[in-house]
């Protein structure tokens, strides 16, 4: 499961007893980390300030790397940006879909 399914199931909160149970039953209840690759956003920023602080000592380079990658994890992404209203019409709207594509099959 990715972490942007994972928010979405999330933000349902309160509004899961809303759902019927057969929907309830399909969504995924495991997130399998290992299976999550690093974004490669955060792979280039590490490099990069590798490359930078290459005449540095091995654990001032750590630290830099840890540093930057913290700095770039807390970057608002489009799910923070568009914030929760966004996230619950979009659920909303799959859920009417998939409702309508049930009672059409």
């Amino acid at each position: 499961m990715s972490p942007d399914f994972l928010a979405n199931y999330l933000a349902l909160g309160p509004q899961r007893s809303r759902l019927d149970k057969n929907t309830e039953r399909r969504l995924p209840v495991v997130f399998d980390a290992g299976s999550y690759e690093l974004p490669v956003e955060i792979l280039t920023t590490a490099s990069a300030v590798r490359e930078e602080s290459a005449h540095l000592p091995e654990r001032i380079i750590m630290r830099k790397v840890r540093d930057a990658i913290d700095k770039a994890k807390r970057r608002m992404g489009p799910i923070a940006k568009e914030g929760i209203s966004s996230v619950e019409r979009r659920i909303k709207d799959q859920l009417e879909q998939n409702r309508r594509r049930r009672t059409t099959s």
